[in-house]
């Protein structure tokens, strides 16, 4: 008797037959963005329609932006920074009072521009060495070597990056390969070059003159890409001082600077120095 009363409270009698309820799924008809290519920081609105919004919660997740919102509509923002274009699969998850749910997604994309400059002269300089230049080989050196006791500057130069016309520059980093290391640590100090400068002429006595910007320290020893910030300097090449390059050199030149050796212009192309430039 009381197995009876179970099933009759959870059933419906109809024309003499008893019928049991199914749960009703629920149905996501649409998912759209007011915008689908954003540049870095800038926002677009989701929308969910399901068929049925009868005691429907929603669920939003994103991989790349943020995104902030609990109803059927979404408030998506960009990330404040990209070197490359990226793309975002934004999800939602529609689940209603039976615990049926649905799964949506759509992608945005996140669109920048980016430039990415070869080198156009590099050498580098021993300071114990007064009289060879280095303007033709593989590597750029910087640095201490105790071997050679002496210390290694390294100068680089490259063609001034073209801004398109309605945007706004905003980051830039030299990417080095770097082949060789020697010590654990290398502070490495980056500096402005003031002065023009042939690579094949500058030597020990004869660097062009530089102004100290900022420095990195190297602590690994693996091959692989090392990437310099270099935005003010380029920026100061954007409002009108002359683009001589940069120079690389130990921050504190004792015997215990440590040394990197780079691939040069005159390496293979992979692996040449490179100007990377962002803009949107």
């Amino acid at each position: 008797m009381k197995r009876s009363l179970i099933i009759i409270s959870a059933c419906a009698i109809i024309a003499g037959f008893i019928s049991c309820a199914k749960p009703s799924p629920v149905n996501i008809t649409e998912l759209t963005a007011d915008e689908t290519t954003l540049k870095p920081e800038q926002t677009t609105v989701l929308h969910c329609l399901v068929d049925d919004t009868t005691g429907v919660t929603y669920s939003w997740s994103a991989s790349l932006g943020t995104i902030e919102g609990l109803g059927d509509s979404a408030v998506w923002t960009a990330p404040e920074f990209l070197w490359t274009t990226a793309y975002d699969t934004v999800r939602i998850v529609a689940t209603n009072a039976e615990s049926l749910s649905d799964t949506a997604s759509i992608e945005l994309t996140v669109e920048v521009n980016f430039q990415s400059l070869d080198a156009n002269d590099d050498t580098y300089t021993l300071s114990i060495d007064s009289a060879s230049s280095f303007s033709t080989a593989q590597y750029i050196l910087v640095g201490y070597d105790p071997g050679w006791q002496g210390f290694f500057h390294a100068f680089i130069k490259f063609q001034d990056p073209v801004i398109p016309s309605g945007e706004t520059f905003k980051r830039a980093r030299i990417k080095l390969w770097r082949e060789y290391s020697e010590g654990d640590n290398c502070n490495i100090a980056v500096y402005q070059i003031t002065q023009d400068w042939q690579g094949v002429n500058v030597k020990p006595g004869s660097e062009p003159s530089s102004l100290y910007n900022t420095s990195y320290l190297d602590t690994a020893s693996q091959v692989g890409y090392l990437y310099f910030d270099i935005t003010s300097i380029v920026q100061n090449w954007r409002t009108g001082q002359p683009n001589n390059g940069i120079m690389l050199r130990a921050k504190e030149e004792t015997v215990t600077a440590g040394r990197r050796d780079f691939k040069s212009r005159e390496a293979e192309a992979s692996r040449r120095p490179a100007l990377e430039v962002v803009s949107w």
